[in-house]
């Protein structure tokens, strides 16, 4: 046999066998629906006044959120872009804008793993006060939250805001 033929049926069997293999590989998707992992909203500390600067983040209510005493995150969208927490304080109310500063921190400290996070506070007004804070990876909307009748005081979302080049 001709050293030519035999080096084309080596070929040919390499490219047969490299083609069974790219054929049998998985497919890999891609959503093309992906979380937001940042805002352009108003800075927070614009939207209302607050001794404890936010202006790295957005305040995020809910829709219907003057009809609402209480609300949480819709518990699909927590499982689906939850990072940590609750991250639990002895912060009271009546310290939220502080509490909320503080929670900026750990979301920060989180790098961009952390999108934005949502404050509540548990047995309000009671001896037991606490607050909690739950880091997400994605931007919350004003549409992934429900309306709760539980004991707690709801404090809001605030979503990281994009970073422009100045």
């Amino acid at each position: 046999m001709c050293p030519i033929t035999n080096l084309k049926m080596i070929l040919l069997a390499i490219v047969s066998f490299a083609a069974s293999l790219i054929l049998a590989a998985p497919t890999l998707t891609t959503s093309s629906t992906a979380a937001a992992t940042c805002s352009n909203g108003i800075p927070e500390d614009k939207q209302h006044s607050s001794e404890y600067p936010l202006e790295n983040y957005t305040n995020v209510v809910p829709i219907a959120a003057k009809d609402w005493k209480t609300y949480k995150i819709n518990p699909d969208w927590y499982k689906a872009h939850f990072v940590s927490g609750p991250h639990i304080s002895g912060f009271r109310q009546s310290e939220k804008d502080f509490g909320a500063f503080k929670c900026s921190f750990t979301c920060n400290a989180a790098g961009d793993d952390c999108s934005s996070f949502f404050i509540w506070f548990d047995n309000p007004g009671g001896a037991l006060e606490q607050m909690n804070c739950v880091l997400f990876d994605a931007v919350v909307s004003e549409g992934d939250f429900v309306k709760t009748d539980d004991d707690t005081a709801t404090f809001g979302a605030y979503d990281r805001i994009c970073k422009t080049d100045e």
